[in-house]
C-alpha cells in the first residue's frame, strides 16, 4: 500500500514537470501576466475618469435629482462605468444642462466655479479618446479571459498537486497505523511473558528469559573449515 502511494506521487510529480515544460501551460503564465498588466490599466484609465469627474461630484447629484435619466443617475455614481456605457456621448448634452441650471442647483461658490471650469474642460474630443482608450484595453482583457477559460493546463497542474496533497495525508496515516500496530505487538508480547510468569509462579517456578546467544566457535576449527573449503 505505501509502495503504492509513493510510485503514484512519483507519477504525478513527473507529470506535473511535463505539463509545467508544455507550450500550453507556458502560454498560460503568459496571459496571467498579461491580465496583470491590461487589468492594472484599466484601474488607471477607471481613475481617471474619476479625476476628471471629481469637481462636478456635487453638481451632477444634484442634476440627477432633476433629471430621472439612467445615464444622468450613472454618471453621479460612477462616471468611468457611465462614460463606458455613454456610446453616444449624452453626457455632453447633461454638461451644457448643468451650465446652463448652475445657480438653480443651490452650489457653494467654489464648487459653482469649479464645477464651470471642468465642463469647459470636458470636451467631446477628450471624452472620446478615454472611451477609445478603455475599448481597446477592454477587448484585450476579454480575450485573455477567453483563452484562459480555454486552456485548462493550469487546472490539471492543480490537481495533480491536489491529488498529491491527499496522498501525503494518507501516506502520514498508513505510516501512524504502522507505528501503533508495531507498538501494541510490543506490548501484547510484554503482556504474554508476565502472564506466563505469573502462571509458573503459582506453581511454584520461576523462568528467566534470556536473548538467544550465538555458539561460539573455537577459532581453530574455523581455521580447520577454511583450509578444507
Amino acid at each position: 500500500r505505501l509502495k503504492q502511494i509513493e510510485e503514484k506521487q512519483l507519477e504525478n510529480t513527473k507529470r506535473i514537470d511535463e505539463i509545467k515544460n508544455s507550450p500550453k501551460f507556458l502560454e498560460v503564465m503568459e496571459l496571467k501576466n498579461r491580465k496583470i498588466e491590461v487589468d492594472s490599466k484599466i484601474k488607471e484609465l477607471r481613475q481617471k475618469a474619476l479625476e476628471l469627474f471629481m469637481p462636478l461630484d456635487k453638481a451632477m447629484k444634484k442634476y440627477s435629482k432633476m433629471d430621472k435619466e439612467f445615464l444622468v443617475t450613472k454618471y453621479s455614481e460612477d462616471p468611468f462605468e457611465a462614460l463606458v456605457l455613454d456610446k453616444d456621448l449624452k453626457i455632453i448634452e447633461y454638461l451644457k444642462n448643468i451650465k446652463n441650471d448652475i445657480l438653480t442647483l443651490d452650489l457653494e461658490e467654489k464648487k459653482m466655479e469649479r464645477a464651470l471650469n471642468t465642463i469647459e474642460l470636458l470636451n467631446p474630443d477628450k471624452l472620446k479618446k478615454l472611451q477609445e482608450e478603455h475599448n481597446i484595453i477592454a477587448s484585450e482583457q476579454k480575450m485573455i479571459r477567453n483563452k484562459l477559460v480555454y486552456n485548462q493546463m493550469e487546472e490539471k497542474v492543480n490537481m495533480l498537486k491536489t491529488e498529491s496533497e491527499n496522498l501525503n495525508e494518507n501516506q502520514k496515516l498508513l505510516r501512524k497505523k504502522l507505528s501503533e500496530l508495531n507498538e501494541r505487538t510490543v506490548v501484547n508480547e510484554n503482556e504474554l511473558k508476565n502472564e506466563i510468569i505469573l502462571k509458573l509462579k503459582e506453581y511454584g517456578r520461576e523462568v528467566v528469559f534470556k536473548e538467544p546467544k550465538v555458539e561460539n566457535i573455537p577459532e581453530e576449527t574455523v581455521q580447520e573449515e577454511i583450509l578444507d573449503q
